[in-house]
């Protein structure tokens, strides 16, 4: 059993335009995604620099990247997608 994580951080509306879906319709025609995500962390950062925590604005521009350069059937493995090069 995995511990809580009682710091998180939430990034929320982040605006995509791609092709994601089951239809032919979808994977061709861009339709606009709403993407929000929350990030658990073990612990806050003591110091008061960018680099020792988390550039909300990378993370968001990385999401953005990836759901507008993949296409996937469903948005279940879209998020699962997102979540896996996040952590990478």
């Amino acid at each position: 059993m995995s511990q809580a994580h009682p710091y998180e951080i939430a990034i929320t509306g982040i605006k995509v335009n791609a092709c994601h879906g089951v239809y032919p319709k979808e994977k061709v025609v861009e339709q606009e995604f709403r993407i929000d995500v929350v990030l658990s962390l073990l612990r806050p950062s003591d110091a008061d620099e960018l680099c020792a925590t988390v550039d909300y604005s990378q993370v968001a521009k990385d999401i953005a990247f990836f759901v507008s350069s993949t296409s996937f059937d469903l948005i279940e493995t879209l998020a699962s997608g997102i979540a896996r090069e996040l952590l990478e």
